[in-house]
């Protein structure tokens, strides 16, 4: 824990990969997932309780339980996913969050605690309509013997053609500073 007691993101990736309960999806497009039971001796439906969402960019659009998780230690499952037909709508990400949840108290965790999760986008999204507006996207290239001038609607930019350091860059009428990129010796070179 870092002094000013705010937990780092590393802790609970280290959870997740070392979760018992793992899902995977193997044919990326269906709605059918693969369930593993990595414990060792215990039955995943003597203890625990599988949830299902559906999100859309964060909103809850559909969830359910999963039916009774009966896999043995070391056991695989193919499970599918009960998702009512939906119309994906244009820039939205969809994404599958499957949980895995005590369904009974116990010594050390009260119900409903979490003992694995995993996420899956969803390959039903529909790319945003790409508008582009004519008056920002258009850009003027000038050669000028020396120099080339780089033009667009409220700015310019003049670079030297031989070495192609910059020469001059105007934005709104002001002339704006530039940087010299360059780097410090090392004791290698």
């Amino acid at each position: 824990m870092p002094p000013d007691r705010e937990p780092h993101p590393k802790p609970f990736e280290v959870i997740h990969v070392y979760q018992c309960i793992r899902t995977r999806w193997p044919d990326g497009a269906g709605r059918r997932v693969e369930i593993e039971n990595a414990y060792d001796f215990v039955n995943l439906r003597d203890f625990v309780r599988g949830e299902w969402r559906l999100t859309a960019d964060g909103q809850l659009l559909q969830a359910g339980l999963m039916s009774e998780l009966h896999l043995a230690p070391r056991e695989r499952m193919q499970w599918c996913v009960p998702i009512r037909p939906f119309a994906p709508s244009s820039g939205t990400e969809y994404f599958l969050e499957l949980r895995y949840v005590l369904n009974r108290p116990t010594a050390w965790a009260s119900q409903g605690h979490e003992m694995a999760w995993d996420q899956f986008r969803l390959p039903d999204a529909v790319p945003p309509a790409h508008r582009v507006s004519p008056a920002r996207s258009v850009l003027t290239i000038h050669h000028h013997g020396e120099w080339i001038r780089i033009a667009g609607r409220k700015f310019f930019l003049e670079l030297d053609r031989s070495s192609g350091q910059w020469i001059s860059w105007v934005v709104r009428d002001l002339e704006r500073p530039y940087a010299v990129a360059a780097r410090f010796l090392a004791r290698t070179d």
